[in-house]
């Protein structure tokens, strides 16, 4: 059986991912607390250690609010996402699926970007120049270079996963508390068109896991009506058909 390390495990996505995953592999779940073993990301030695042995990690664990402020950027995106992937690296696991954001291309969303057909506009594509939102999503476009350094230099297989919206709840509308922004019509469809269900999520993680791609970047998004994530990059790549959507 695979052994596959969680960062984050104890976290929205970790919580739904790790026993999902825990029927087809051996998890070690990682966190700074809450988890099989309990460490900071920041610590390369004991984050080797806690590597030794898997054949991937999943890196989920991250300052994951666009409002979050540099230093916790820094910190848990920045270093923490180097330190995951040298130790990796140095404990001889050849696999690292990379938790990127949707945000890496948020500005294309806030630009004037009128469609052909004056109606509807085609879905990002996963090969866009990198359009940050946000000091959050510019850690995230590092994540996803480090993945392409180590990949090229190391011979490691990277996928790095564009996650649209994940909800504790699986809804595509989340609780009003989850919400930082003010509900209204136009953010509830714009949360729907982003939506990923927690299956999908898992069924997308098992795709890569069970391929040989050396390197790849791919959006995590249902089949959500007014989609505005590409899903064919996942599909053509590692073959992976999402089987939610909102309506």
């Amino acid at each position: 059986m695979q052994r596959v390390a969680v960062t984050g495990a104890s976290g929205v996505i970790g919580r739904r991912l790790c026993p999902d995953l825990s029927q087809s592999y051996e998890i070690v779940r990682l966190d700074r607390a809450d988890a099989d073993i309990n460490l900071d990301i920041t610590d390369l030695a004991r984050l080797k250690g806690a590597l030794a042995g898997c054949q991937a990690v999943i890196h989920l664990a991250a300052s994951v609010s666009p409002q979050s402020p540099w230093q916790d950027v820094e910190r848990n995106n920045i270093d923490g996402t180097y330190k995951v992937f040298e130790a990796a690296r140095q404990a001889g696991c050849q696999r690292v699926i990379f938790a990127s954001s949707h945000h890496v291309v948020g500005m294309y969303n806030k630009m004037p970007h009128p469609a052909a057909d004056g109606e509807s506009r085609a879905p990002l594509g996963a090969d866009l120049p990198p359009r940050p939102d946000s000091l959050y999503a510019v850690s995230k476009v590092f994540g996803e270079a480090l993945g392409r350094y180590y990949s090229d230099n190391f011979g490691m297989r990277v996928a790095c996963i564009r996650i649209g919206a994940v909800t504790e709840t699986d809804s595509p509308v989340p609780r009003r508390s989850m919400l930082p922004w003010k509900r209204d019509a136009a953010a509830e469809k714009r949360m729907a068109a982003k939506w990923l269900s927690h299956r999908d999520l898992a069924g997308l993680i098992r795709a890569v896991l069970a391929s040989d791609v050396s390197f790849a970047v791919v959006y995590a998004v249902g089949d959500n009506k007014g989609r505005f994530l590409d899903l064919a990059p996942a599909r053509e790549i590692f073959g992976h058909f999402p089987l939610d959507g909102s309506r």
